[in-house]
């Protein structure tokens, strides 16, 4: 491995953020497609996570599929070498695999694996510390290839965002201006048989006032309608009594001509 002072890389430290940026900004479109957090797999298969993926989109310079490992710190790259073996689930699809520190020290004399190439900053890009050698990738599974498409539409189709955003928005404008039209035509509608019932209460009202000669207002409607009660149901006590009248004499034709009829067949008897 070729050590910090062959490649003279002088630089403030970054952090995760930064190199993350930088790395978006190193292998940035329309020469490569860039995608982060890429799982192995979907679901739950799922099981480890690359800090990026890149992916060289021009012929000329070779279809490779680039994996990147990002560590800030001493600790974080210590970490991975106490398993470097986690990073095979994603590795073993790449055609090179880089870890990119936050300073290149964080790397130090014989740590690197020979199969790992090495990115650290230089101002505020990233340079080669080491190169990474060419792999020989395993063919992709379809969870892993449904991983990168899950990132590709979640990262790399930002130009998607807004015009399905704005069909989204049309979308929702139209319900939401034929909602209110809708709300809108039922409350004229409410409005209406509101006004057609207070035009005849008033008209009934009015009626009312001009035969009895009574005012109704808030103050004397109660003792009105009291009144009004009491007398409904004088007229009603009259109605049924007239009635028990009527079907009394109705009773009392029926028993005089059923006499009458018995005294014919008496004397016919006779």
């Amino acid at each position: 491995m070729s050590s910090v002072k062959d490649k003279a890389v002088v630089t403030t430290p970054m952090n995760t953020a930064q190199l993350m940026a930088a790395l978006a900004a190193k292998y940035k479109a329309p020469e490569w497609a860039f995608m982060p957090q890429v799982a192995d797999a979907t679901g739950f298969a799922k099981a480890r996570t690359a800090d990026a993926l890149a992916m060289s989109l021009w012929p000329s310079r070779g279809l490779s599929l680039h994996g990147f490992e990002v560590k800030a710190s001493r600790g974080d790259w210590k970490k991975e070498l106490d398993n470097p073996a986690k990073a095979e689930s994603i590795c073993q699809f790449c055609d090179y695999w880089w870890v990119v520190v936050g300073e290149a020290k964080i790397v130090q004399e014989g740590e690197l694996p020979p199969t790992w190439g090495l990115l650290a900053p230089k101002g505020k890009t990233l340079v080669v510390v080491k190169q990474a050698p060419e792999l020989k990738p395993a063919p992709m599974t379809r969870l892993f290839l449904a991983a990168i498409l899950r990132k590709a539409a979640e990262y790399i189709a930002p130009k998607w965002v807004e015009p399905v955003r704005q069909i989204e928005t049309d979308e929702w404008k139209l319900a939401y201006d034929g909602g209110y039209k809708e709300a809108e035509r039922n409350a004229e509608d409410k409005v209406r048989l509101a006004q057609q019932d207070v035009a005849r209460m008033r008209e009934a009202a009015e009626k009312f006032q001009q035969a009895s000669g009574l005012y109704i207002d808030n103050w004397n409607a109660g003792r009105i309608g009291e009144a009004v009660a009491v007398f409904m149901n004088q007229t009603r006590r009259g109605e049924v009594l007239e009635d028990l009248k009527r079907r009394l004499l109705t009773a009392e034709r029926e028993v005089k001509h059923c006499r009458e009829q018995l005294a014919a067949v008496e004397d016919a008897v006779k």
